[in-house]
């Protein structure tokens, strides 16, 4: 089987959403060994400036931009309300992946996601880079229990013809892998 570590590949542009501290940009920053860009979206603020401070700390600033957005289906302002929690933490911006990478002439390989329960509507907000870029996704698929099903669902939807793996350790992951990119699993 593969990973996180095999999927990513030197000079990949990855885009991390759900930052949370930073841990996982700074883990991509890593693999990227200096030669790549990570755009990590992180809508509550506490979480967007500990990231940053977290970044900076372990010399990965020049390869890591964090975004204090969220993420969704929609380019609005909205109230981000993680599904552990009751009501809202904050009102930030909202973007979708297709707008950023548009407005900022991105292309993506890697969309990574865990926005507790917003993968679904963020997907939907990143149909048009997927289709055009192909990117390796890699969801989490734990939040909402239809999860499972929905998530794949709307990837094979696409039609681009992804290979759709899930993993489980710590939290249910659904990788999904297009034609383009398979080599990286072999």
């Amino acid at each position: 089987m593969f990973d996180e570590k095999s999927l990513v590949t030197c000079g990949d542009t990855i885009l991390d959403c759900g930052c949370f501290l930073g841990e996982t940009a700074i883990y991509f920053a890593e693999l990227l060994s200096g030669k790549g860009k990570v755009y990590s979206f992180e809508p509550d603020t506490d979480y967007f400036k500990n990231a940053n401070e977290n970044i900076k700390k372990n010399g990965y600033d020049n390869i890591i931009e964090v975004i204090n957005v969220t993420v969704s289906n929609s380019n609005n302002e909205k109230s981000y309300t993680p599904c552990y929690k009751e009501k809202a933490s904050d009102n930030t911006p909202s973007v979708t992946i297709d707008e950023f990478c548009l407005k900022n002439n991105i292309s993506v390989d890697i969309i990574k996601m865990d926005i507790e329960g917003a993968e679904h509507d963020a997907l939907m907000g990143a149909k048009y880079i997927i289709q055009r870029d192909q990117p390796i996704l890699m969801i989490s698929a734990y939040h909402k229990p239809d999860d499972i099903f929905t998530l794949p669902r709307f990837i094979n939807d696409l039609d681009c013809g992804y290979s759709i793996y899930f993993r489980d350790r710590a939290d249910f992951i659904l990788f999904a892998i297009p034609p383009t990119r398979k080599e990286r699993i072999n």
